[in-house]
């Protein structure tokens, strides 16, 4: 009899903890256009650290049955939350337990739905983009799984080749060299500015001495030429 008690308390803790978890599983993935907290996202992330082998496949189990609902709302929020899980959990456990159920986020990658009268095909698409992006972090490896989402490889953000191909921005084709020679990388597809100043000009305001009052132009640039001394007087 006491064993009998003891399973059925221990049964109807772990139904009370999969309601529990389901019902904060099921906050973000309503059937509403907003974006879900991010905060509400990170304490499921935290959560999966505590979770026995059994509640993952639970939790991934019912984010793959959220996946199918009708709503593209609700298919949207939840292929974030299991991308969300799979970049930000760092649980190896849950990826693993949603790639066995990868067939409904597959399915999503070419999800179509009749237009919606303000917006038109924008929330199917929405969900087709967000479906390849979350197959991504499922099949991620252990490696790079758990990086918190961020990418960019620990690379500072703005910086480098990298950002002005990212931006279309102009890069300098040649680094500027500090070995007491300073020059002027040229900007690559935008001409260099010259402030309205020709040759001449332009060189004497860009020059290798210190700053100094022009007293011809008015400018601040190289030191002016030295004068050549008055003839001595004739005795």
């Amino acid at each position: 009899d006491m064993d009998l008690l003891a399973s059925a308390a221990k049964s109807a803790s772990a139904a009370a903890d999969s309601f529990a978890r389901h019902r904060k599983l099921d906050a973000v993935c309503t059937d509403e256009p907003s974006v879900a907290p991010a905060y509400l996202l990170d304490e499921l992330a935290r959560m999966l650290k505590t979770l026995t082998g059994e509640q993952i496949e639970d939790t991934a189990e019912h984010l793959a049955t959220r996946v199918q609902q009708r709503s593209p709302n609700v298919k949207l929020k939840a292929l974030r939350c299991v991308k969300w899980l799979c970049q930000r959990g760092n649980e190896p456990r849950f990826r693993r337990a949603m790639t066995k159920r990868s067939g409904p986020v597959r399915t999503c990658v070419s999800h179509t739905g009749r237009p919606d009268p303000q917006r038109g095909d924008a929330p199917h698409k929405a969900v087709r983009d967000m479906a390849k992006e979350t197959l991504e972090a499922m099949f991620a490896n252990d490696a790079n799984g758990g990086s918190g989402g961020g990418g960019g490889g620990g690379r500072m953000e703005g910086f480098g080749s990298d950002a002005a191909a990212r931006t279309g921005a102009p890069h300098a084709s040649h680094d500027v060299s500090f070995d007491g020679n300073e020059q002027l990388g040229s900007w690559g597809g935008v001409a260099e500015p010259t402030n309205g100043f020709g040759g001449d000009e332009a060189n004497a305001i860009i020059g290798d001495g210190p700053a100094r009052l022009n007293k011809i132009s008015g400018t601040w640039g190289a030191p002016e030429p030295p004068r050549a001394p008055p003839p001595a007087p004739t005795p």
